[in-house]
């Protein structure tokens, strides 16, 4: 039903717990977690196997974000997939409320809360959608066309906007209030940032520009 899609990167302590809390809150029997590691990121690396969990890794660089994601919905195959990420926290009835108004719309891409952004909880968008397989087979759910999940041209950023602001544009979005998928990202409490969430801001402005140019071919 659901294929948990996990990037990670230099934060091996968070393997366990974002799996403890997935499994503390699904209600669901078919789905997999599946982390998508660096090449030589050896903590990270173990420290997912030791979850049980599916490992698959990819090369670092630029793009890494995005690559990640689209490796591993190539090597998967449940009906939908959720773009996760280690820094959740899972409450209960969050799977029940996407399926549902997945299966209320048969939309393409399902918007989960995030407890934390205040344009996501507005309902404008989702850090972490729910999307479904045949969609992305079908149109795509970035503007690159059939099959593709994520545009790699961005270095992190706005990989999630593009993706629910086009079904946007397309008639294909639905936003699930009550499916709660908080997430701890530091800079919506003020803490310091560690060097993974450094490295996806680095390149935000041009991140910002590429998506800016691109909504003119969503269709």
């Amino acid at each position: 039903m659901i294929d948990i899609l996990i990037p990670v990167l230099g934060r091996p302590d968070n393997a366990k717990k974002v799996v403890a809390s997935i499994a503390s809150t699904i209600s669901i029997y078919d789905f997999s977690v599946v982390f998508i590691c660096t090449a030589g990121d050896e903590p990270q690396y173990e420290a997912c196997l030791k979850t049980g969990a599916r490992v698959v890794v990819v090369e670092g660089g630029r793009s890494e974000y995005p690559r990640k994601m689209n490796h591993a919905f190539k090597r998967t195959n449940r009906e939908f997939v959720l773009l996760a990420a280690d820094d959740l926290e899972f409450e209960r009835g969050w799977d029940y409320e996407l399926l549902l108004r997945a299966d209320e719309t048969k939309l393409g891409v399902i918007g989960s809360n995030d407890c934390a952004n205040p344009q996501v909880m507005r309902g404008e968008y989702s850090t972490h959608p729910l999307v479904r397989r045949s969609y992305v087979e079908d149109r795509g759910a970035s503007a690159d066309g059939p099959g593709v999940l994520c545009h790699e041209g961005y270095d992190h950023n706005f990989t999630d906007v593009e993706i629910c602001k086009l079904a946007q544009r397309r008639h294909e979005w639905a936003f699930a209030d009550k499916a709660r998928i908080c997430h701890l990202h530091p800079g919506f409490k003020g803490e310091q940032k560690d060097e993974t969430y450094k490295k996806g801001q680095r390149q935000f402005a041009r991140d910002r520009q590429r998506f800016m140019k691109r909504t003119r071919a969503f269709r």
